[in-house]
């Protein structure tokens, strides 16, 4: 393609909108897998030491899946009412 003619052509990089939803949807997902891993290691670590295996692991493991799911309508909406304004 020659210089001045014909439409400009689209760099191959992204903007930097889409970079900043990149960086807000992995950093969404770094959030959510370290509080399942910690809910996780949490209950599995409460039930070594109190021997209540493996009720406190499964407890640890809901309240993370639990927070994961409110995390994620929290940033549903958010992102519904960005695209509102």
């Amino acid at each position: 393609m020659q210089r001045g003619r014909g439409p400009r052509r689209r760099s191959g990089w992204p903007s930097l909108q889409d970079l900043g939803r990149y960086g807000e949807l992995s950093s969404w997902v770094l959030g959510t897998a370290g509080v399942l891993v910690l809910g996780i290691w949490g209950g599995s670590a409460a039930d070594r030491r109190f021997g209540t295996a493996p009720w406190l692991t499964l407890a640890g493991t809901l309240l993370a899946v639990l927070w994961a799911m409110g995390s994620l309508v929290r940033e549903v909406l958010r992102l519904q009412d960005r695209r509102r304004r």
